[in-house]
C-alpha cells in the first residue's frame, strides 16, 4: 500500500514517505484497537470520545500529508 500522492513526490523523498505513511498506518491500527476494548468494555463515552477526538484529527492529519494535491 503507498500514499495517494507518493507520484508527486520527488523521487528521493519517496522511500521515507512511504515509511512514514506505513507508521501512520501502524498508529492507526493501534488507535482502532483501543477503541474496540473501549467497545468491549463498555465505554461508549470513551470510545465516541475516541472517535471524535484522536481518531478524527488522524484521519485529518493524514489525509493532509498523504492525499493528492488538488
Amino acid at each position: 500500500l503507498e500514499p495517494a500522492n507518493l507520484a508527486e513526490k520527488p523521487e528521493a523523498d519517496r522511500p521515507s514517505h512511504v515509511l512514514a505513511f506505513r507508521k501512520e498506518l501502524a498508529r492507526l491500527l493501534q488507535e482502532l484497537l483501543a477503541l474496540e476494548i473501549d467497545v468491549i468494555d463498555g465505554k461508549q463515552d470513551a470510545a465516541l470520545a475516541r472517535i471524535q477526538g484522536s481518531l478524527k484529527g488522524m484521519r485529518d492529519d493524514a489525509h493532509e500529508k498523504f492525499q493528492k494535491a488538488e
